[in-house]
């Protein structure tokens, strides 16, 4: 049985995409493969004064990996300095990696600069360790393309029927969802431009700048379920996203969804209706967009196959079945 060791990089959070992701992967291979997530809480960390990145011991990283007999390493991140210690130890320790960037255009980070300078001085140099590289998109993998042989485009699972959806009864049709971190990355100023008409839920932490805005704190699973299922539109007018879990979400409970042109799950829904996007920058064109798109129907049949858990699985077996054999 092979084994994995998922390895994600440091959270300031203990939720997002790249979590969701990992324990979905991990749920994947449940019955025939020996997966498990670097215990993160439980091994010590530091932050660097001024700039307050957070990285593992390099000391405790590297006993971990030490003592632990795992085939392969599969390290997920991008812009992180414990992506960078990962590689070291692995490859100083002989592993098989497998990289997953999730990455992000230098152009939609915060510190652009920073990120050319990380990419391009160090981790570039790093990616010959990797026995493979995992992307979501196909603009990271035209860009990984350039640096390594052997990239495999590879979509995120998720669960759900083949079943068309339908625009259910409980519909409200004045209904706005957002679902995400409240800081501009996420694109939240967008929502501050809509007109007092809509009715607009936040899932997010922290205050917001209108009292007219329902804000929903650490809600269960079943109260965001139901939230996706009453809103007659979700808007994610993020700066970028790799992928977007909150749109299949969205999809799922037949609600369509208003995007912006930088989150690239895009890549994977053309020609299907159900969704819209806008010019991120263009509030006249996110305002249309919300008009236009709010109410329609979604497209299932065509959205939802394309993540299923059978396809994302014989994918990425083939993925380490190839790393193992190399």
């Amino acid at each position: 049985m092979i084994k994995v060791l998922l390895l994600r990089n440091v959270s300031p959070t203990n939720y997002g995409g790249i979590k969701k992701h990992c324990i979905e992967l991990s749920s994947l291979f449940k019955d025939d493969m020996d997966i498990s997530f670097l215990p993160i809480k439980d091994l010590p960390q530091k932050k660097i004064p001024i700039i307050g990145k957070t990285f593992f011991v390099f000391s405790a990283l590297y006993k971990y990996l030490k003592q632990t007999e795992f085939d392969i390493v599969h390290i997920h991140g991008f812009a992180t300095l414990d992506v960078v210690q990962s590689f070291l130890i692995d490859h100083w320790l002989k592993k098989k990696i497998v990289y997953s960037p999730h990455y992000h255009p230098f152009k939609y980070l915060q510190r652009p600069f920073w990120g050319r300078l990380y990419f391009y001085g160090c981790l570039r140099f790093l990616l010959r360790f990797a026995s493979a590289i995992v992307t979501i998109t196909d603009n990271d993998t035209a860009f990984f393309l350039k640096y390594h042989k052997r990239v495999y485009k590879i979509p995120h699972q998720f669960e759900s029927s083949r079943e068309v959806y339908r625009m259910p009864d409980t519909k409200q049709g004045n209904m706005i969802l957002f679902v995400g971190r409240n800081d501009n990355n996420k694109g939240i100023f967008y929502l501050y431009t809509l007109d007092s008409k809509y009715e607009i839920h936040l899932v997010t932490k922290g205050g917001v700048k209108r009292k007219d805005f329902i804000v929903h704190n650490n809600i269960s699973s079943g109260e965001l379920s139901a939230l996706y299922e009453r809103a007659a539109l979700v808007v994610i007018p993020s700066r970028y996203e790799a992928f977007s879990y909150v749109a299949l979400e969205a999809f799922a409970h037949g609600t369509p969804v208003v995007m912006s042109d930088r989150v690239m799950i895009a890549d994977y829904l053309k020609d299907c209706k159900g969704y819209n996007t806008f010019k991120f920058g263009d509030i006249k064109d996110f305002l249309q967009a919300v008009e236009k798109t709010i109410g329609q129907s979604v497209d299932m049949d065509k959205i939802l196959p394309q993540f299923e858990k059978v396809k994302i699985k014989a994918s990425y077996k083939n993925v380490y079945e190839r790393v193992i054999n190399k």
